[in-house]
């Protein structure tokens, strides 16, 4: 079965950047996209709001050829602190 959820994506080696997208899974994540923040109504653009921001309390994933690879966001803080 097909599932969809939003997730931090992870691109670049040196210098990441940190996106929200939208990945499809079956039962491992195999394609991601960036998807518009738009809705057709307030409470429409309040769930997707929450749904994305929930993406935080998720494994990161990197982007790209590393695509589903975690990325783990701990060990970059340590790394980043030497």
């Amino acid at each position: 079965m097909l599932s969809f959820s939003y997730r931090i994506i992870v691109t670049g080696d040196d210098d990441p950047q940190f996106e929200i997208c939208g990945v499809w899974s079956n039962p491992l994540p195999y394609r991601y996209s960036k998807e518009p923040v738009k809705s057709d109504d307030l409470e429409g653009l309040r769930d997707l709001m929450y749904r994305m921001n929930e993406a935080l309390n998720r494994e990161f994933l990197y982007g790209g050829d590393r695509f589903p690879e975690v990325f783990d966001y701990d060990e970059f803080i340590k790394q980043q602190k030497q």
